[in-house]
């Protein structure tokens, strides 16, 4: 150090206690960047851990060496450096992180604290639509110049829980609109947003989203086909006037400028993918349509049931995301609702889970996203859903590593355990995919992070009356307010209400075990339930709960008025 030091003036040797100064300013601004970061060792050797490298290819008693961020050395023979911290591996499995392939992980949804939901999956808020300044699209829908990035706010609960899954990476993906925007690459850890980026504008999406009430044109999905034409066509148009125009502009009619006419270019053209977001097997075939029509690079996020149209997506040769998001259990068990279900909805509730194992067996390009769950935390199950429906546990490896690594560009520095590439690495406690198998540890960026299953600590055997008024603090996303809950009624038949942003709704169920009370309702427009846990100690409680588009949140009651509580 003191060389480098000197060799930057050496024709003027600075003093020493000038040296002194300057090393200690730099160490106190690089403490000041990132504290926590600096504190944990960078430098870990994962020991006698079965290592899956990739898909198909493993090593029993295997050692990983991940220092200062990337992955340094994996084998059956390696001996841990000394500087290392060693980790136990016996009786583990190791893998590469997977990268959920299409998700909303740091992208805010229309739902605020205690606020109820949207109008609906994959549809707008129903309000009017606002006007927008700028040189913007005149149908508000298409809006392709948004990006993810500008946007993203990762948040701590967000990161833990997608980590607590074996995520170590997500392709956050815009939410709304027609014509939706950029998505972004990012790592998982607790880096900030400019850290986090692995890729920024990674594709363009689209949806056949026809609006909710007051969204304006298109209303129809023939508007909506007709507006993604107009779109790549108004684009591609510009391209050509506006060269003509740069090239000689005496007599001709200066060109447009929409924000909308870039990006739409760069999809038009192939430079960039675009993801078409068909929920049903019918729009499977439109957006490979629309692929063909103007030689899109295509991605496709499946129906759930794309074995309907298999032939046509194998004939396309384009990838298909498969998102575990299956569709709820039709009711059956009253004879009249089973009489009105149709052997087509009973088909495809049973068909979903199946699906992922279908493409993979047509040899179909396939990654593994979480979009469209109302709740991630049902992502290992639904997993193992898809894995007894016949997907190999190799295929479903491959879906959420080597192949969303490669269709974002990604594989040379993600997706597998080797050396150089990134040290996004997960140990799980047991054999890979099992059902009591949960990652133990997760590594990003070769930073650590231990998983800890966190629960509330309820005593079941506590008495506690919840009766009363509550003043409860609910936080999502950094962001908190204050509530009040009323809760009335008596043993067995409580009943109350919970302010929201729209105003107070009632709970639809109120269940108390012991000292743990779980407590439902339903947003006053109809954007599904809310379901929220809390442990009530003396006059005071702690909970958690989580939105019908899967945001979670935290809440702390204290109570304000009513009978005394508290655990006998």
């Amino acid at each position: 150090m003191s060389q480098s030091v000197g060799s930057v003036s050496s024709t003027r040797p600075a003093p020493r206690r000038g040296i002194a100064i300057a090393l200690l300013a730099i160490a106190v601004a690089a403490l000041a960047v990132s504290p926590a970061r600096a504190e944990r060792p960078r430098i870990y050797a994962i020991t006698g851990a079965h290592v899956i490298v990739a898909p198909g290819k493993s090593i029993e008693n295997g050692t990983v060496v991940m220092r200062d961020g990337l992955i340094e050395a994996v084998g059956s023979d390696l001996k841990p450096p000394a500087d290392a911290v060693v980790v136990d591996g016996k009786g583990k499995t190791v893998h590469a992180g997977f990268i959920d392939a299409c998700s909303d992980v740091g992208v805010r949804k229309p739902e605020t604290a205690m606020g109820g939901g949207a109008a609906g999956p994959g549809r707008p808020p129903r309000t009017e639509t606002p006007t927008v300044p700028g040189a913007v699209h005149p149908i508000p829908r298409i809006h392709p110049e948004k990006r993810v990035l500008d946007q993203l706010e990762l948040s701590a609960n967000d990161l833990e829980k997608h980590r607590g899954l074996g995520f170590t990476a997500a392709l956050a993906v815009p939410q709304e609109g027609i014509f939706r925007g950029t998505s972004a690459l990012v790592t998982l850890g607790d880096a900030s947003v400019a850290a986090s980026v692995v890729r920024a504008d990674v594709a363009q999406h689209v949806a056949f989203e026809t609006g909710g009430r007051g969204a304006g044109y298109p209303g129809s999905l023939m508007g909506v086909i007709a507006a993604i034409r107009q779109g790549f066509e108004d684009a591609k148009r510009h391209d050509v006037w506006q060269a003509r125009y740069d090239a000689d502009p005496q007599g001709m009619k200066r060109p447009d400028a929409l924000t909308a006419y870039g990006p739409l270019a760069l999809a038009a053209s192939a430079k960039i993918p675009v993801v078409f977001d068909a929920e049903t097997p019918a729009n499977v075939l439109r957006a490979l349509s629309l692929a063909r029509e103007y030689g899109l690079n295509a991605i496709v996020v499946g129906s759930g049931n794309d074995d309907e149209v298999l032939d046509g997506i194998k004939a396309s040769g384009r990838p298909v995301i498969v998102s575990m998001a299956f569709p709820e259990k039709p009711d059956i068990d009253d004879p009249d609702e089973a009489l009105e279900t149709s052997t087509e909805t009973l088909k495809r509730y049973l068909g979903a889970r199946a699906d992922a194992g279908r493409l993979a067996a047509a040899g179909v390009p396939m990654a593994i996203g979480t979009c469209r769950m109302k709740n991630v935390s049902d992502f290992p199950s639904n997993l193992r859903k898809a894995i007894d429906a016949g997907l190999t546990a190799d295929a479903a490896l491959a879906a959420l590593t080597t192949n969303p690594a490669k269709l974002y560009g990604v594989d040379r520095s993600m997706g597998t355990l080797e050396a150089g590439k990134a040290a996004d690495v997960v140990v799980e406690s047991g054999p890979l995919f099992a059902e009591k198998t949960k990652p133990a540890r997760v590594y990003v960026d070769g930073v650590e992070y231990p998983v800890e299953e966190k629960k509330l600590k309820s005593d079941p055997n506590a008495k506690v009356d919840p009766r009363g008024a509550w003043s409860v603090v609910v936080t999502i996303g950094g962001t908190t307010v204050t509530r009040a809950w009323t809760i009335a009624g008596k043993e067995g038949a409580y009943e109350g209400t919970a302010e929201t942003r729209e105003g107070n709704v009632s709970f639809t169920s109120i269940a108390l075990a012991g000292n743990e009370m779980t407590l439902v309702y339903t947003s006053a427009r109809g954007g599904g339930s809310t379901k929220i846990t809390i442990v009530i100690t003396g006059e005071s409680f702690e909970g958690e709960g989580e939105f019908p588009g899967g945001n979670a949140f935290t809440l702390k009651g204290t109570r304000t008025s009513g009978p005394g509580g508290g655990v006998e």
